[in-house]
């Protein structure tokens, strides 16, 4: 147990009534940099990268842009592209959502805005919850001084890759049509399926000389071809992951 992690996290609740949601700076088991923060998913995540984003914001809010401790490690869904500012910081800052690899929250919150939200099973389930915590009015707040290990993708990404990014897919679809409408989360199923179809010709062709670009075809042709059917509920991850270990799932 990681003592110096929770006393620091009970310490800045038990400081601040407002903050309603805590992370720490996450970091690889070797010590590397991890990304901890980040822009919850919309329509403009889809079209521009979140260093981007970040920059309309603070131009458009005249607000310092936020920095945060981290690399440019990639999200399950490897599309998304990634802020790679690694300036350090030495003070707690509001943030609009952090990793829920490691999550403190207050457990009043639950009580009054309801818990995570089921209908997501792997991803955004804490991205839903900070939009929530800040629209109540509270603070979600990364503490860049408090470190978590976090072995990244172990759990899912490298033993079920297609299932994984298809359950990724779902959540974010899941996040859109919940926080900004469905038509925005229409234009982004469409975006993204045709995204695929345009980068599988090149990996197709990278795949001729790089045994990795071809395990990524494989992967990309998987996601086309479940946008082709229309985005069937199952298999789940769950499902896949259970059948791996021999578990009966259903």
């Amino acid at each position: 147990v990681n003592h110096a992690l929770l006393e620091g996290a009970l310490e800045r609740f038990e400081r601040d009534a407002e903050i309603g949601v805590l992370g720490p700076s996450l970091v690889h088991p070797d010590g590397r940099a991890q990304r901890s923060v980040h822009l919850p998913p919309s329509l403009g995540s889809e079209f521009a990268s979140e260093r981007v984003l970040r920059w309309v914001q603070s131009r458009s809010k005249g607000s310092a842009k936020v920095r945060n401790r981290t690399t440019a490690d990639t999200d399950t869904d490897t599309d998304t592209d990634t802020d790679t500012d690694t300036e350090n910081v030495e003070q707690d800052l509001d943030v609009e959502a952090v990793r829920g690899a490691v999550f403190f929250l207050r457990a009043t919150l639950v009580d009054a805005i309801g818990g995570l939200d089921e209908g997501y099973f792997f991803f955004l389930e804490e991205t839903d919850f900070c939009t929530r915590v800040r629209a109540a009015g509270h603070r979600v707040v990364y503490a860049p001084e408090l470190l978590a290990s976090h072995r990244l993708g172990a759990s899912s990404k490298r033993r079920a890759p297609l299932a994984t990014r298809i359950e990724y897919h779902r959540s974010l679809d899941r996040f859109l049509r919940l926080h900004h409408g469905e038509a925005a989360a229409a234009i982004a199923r469409s975006w993204r399926a045709l995204r695929q179809l345009v980068v599988l010709p090149l990996l197709a062709l990278a795949g001729i000389f790089d045994r990795g670009a071809r395990a990524r075809f494989k992967e990309r042709a998987g996601l086309v071809l479940w946008h082709l059917r229309g985005r069937p509920e199952s298999p789940t991850l769950a499902e896949v992951l259970a059948e791996q270990a021999g578990e009966p799932h259903g």
